[in-house]
């Protein structure tokens, strides 16, 4: 039986989606408590009731997106030697995730810039750093060729599976997609499992 959520629960889910929103489209400095507030329908001290400040509020907001895929890649490293189907099957899974909350993907780029600030931007681009060296130990198990290129066809993994909702306005102007619907995704899928099979033939 599923619970039901509880009011403050979905107030706060409310905000960590006006939150990754704003902060996609703003970064995390151009973005105040105060828009984010507005953004959910909300007067700022309202948000204080569920988040302490800014940057708690940035870490819960990457934490909702992040630690799912986290969680994916760790039980591949911890369930044995992961085979070619599971390696294909990865990037597939990463794709869904994301399209969950398709503002990470803007995010995430923004946090690789800020890899050596002592932001909490750049605090989450060693996250994402420890997810590509995880992803890493994952496909050198059955892909081929040296660290080096496990990295890049890992980075271009993560071009497939995030630049994808990143570029969907120009997607939606070139070709009228709409990259959350399903056959797009579907195709996006496809794309992304003909790639994963050239980099498994090596």
């Amino acid at each position: 039986m599923v619970r039901p959520i509880s009011k403050g629960a979905r107030t706060a889910l409310r905000i960590m989606d006006a939150a990754e929103m704003l902060f996609a489209r703003q970064g995390y400095q151009g973005t105040s408590l105060r828009d984010i507030a507005a953004e959910a329908g909300l007067r700022e001290p309202g948000l204080y009731n569920h988040f302490p400040n800014k940057e708690a509020l940035y870490a819960a907001v990457l934490e909702r997106s992040l630690r799912p895929m986290e969680d994916r890649i760790a039980r591949l490293l911890e369930g044995g030697a992961p085979t070619a189907a599971d390696v294909l099957r990865l990037p597939v899974e990463m794709l869904h995730l994301n399209a969950e909350h398709p503002h990470m993907a803007a995010l995430f780029y923004q946090a690789i810039q800020a890899l050596h600030e002592g932001s909490p931007a750049g605090s989450a681009a060693q996250w994402i750093q420890r997810l590509f060296l995880m992803g890493r130990d994952v496909n050198r198990q059955v892909m081929p060729g040296d660290d080096e290129t496990v990295i890049l066809q890992g980075v271009a993994m993560f071009n497939l599976c995030c630049g994808y909702f990143l570029a969907g306005p120009l997607l939606g102007e070139l070709a009228g997609i709409d990259t959350q619907s399903p056959a797009a995704l579907e195709k996006q899928q496809r794309l992304i499992e003909r790639v994963m099979r050239t980099f498994l033939i090596g």
